[in-house]
């Protein structure tokens, strides 16, 4: 499995290569050049022996009801209780943030967009985050995305803001490949920070 994404990659450089040589557009290398590193951290993962990007996927916490405000708090609740009982402090100051070792922690929750499967907008109050939990429902499970300091140090001011609302739109991929929208600089990434609990500590 490594070597086919090994393979996949190298043909995406050599495809960059050719695009540069030929002095084609900006935009399509971007898009290639991202789509190599999605392809060489897969391989990487495997190699190492990571779980599989699927195995990241938990089960969906269903709410007694099921309207969107009852799901969404009872599997922020559910995701909460179940980090505590693996030694994370979390406690809640109101609604979605909680007191965590580093500082707030914002846990937001969304179920895919009814036209657009694999696509995610949530949304945090726009205060001082220290981490960001995303919490995307899919059809098979929830992914939980975890967005460290450094992350958010670097992102969070980029990112679009409405109603005292930060903003976060993130896209799973098909292959399992986890992105987060980053206006004017396109998509990064996030797909190694999907169960990553360490910034919790």
């Amino acid at each position: 499995m490594k070597n086919e994404f090994e393979a996949l990659a190298t043909k995406l450089a050599k495809q960059i290569a050719k695009e540069i040589a030929k002095g084609r557009n900006f935009r399509r290398v971007k898009k290639l050049a991202a789509a190599a590193e999605i392809l060489a951290e897969l391989g990487e993962e495997i190699h190492n022996g990571s779980p599989s990007l699927d195995s990241r996927v938990l089960p969906t916490a269903n709410a007694a009801d099921g309207s969107p405000k009852a799901k969404g708090k009872h599997a922020r609740e559910t995701w909460v209780a179940a980090r505590q009982k693996e030694g994370y402090s979390l406690a809640q100051v109101r609604g979605a943030l909680y007191d965590g070792a580093r500082g707030t922690v914002g846990v937001a929750f969304a179920s895919e967009t009814p036209k657009r499967d694999g696509y995610f907008f949530l949304g945090l109050p726009a205060e001082k985050l220290a981490v960001a939990v995303l919490l995307c429902d899919e059809k098979q499970g929830t992914r939980d995305v975890v967005l460290g300091p450094t992350f958010l140090a670097k992102h969070i001011r980029k990112l679009s803001r409405s109603h005292d609302q930060v903003k976060f739109n993130v896209r799973v991929r098909s292959t399992g490949a986890v992105e987060l929208h980053i206006p004017g600089r396109e998509w990064v990434s996030v797909t190694a920070m999907v169960g990553d609990y360490s910034p919790l500590k």
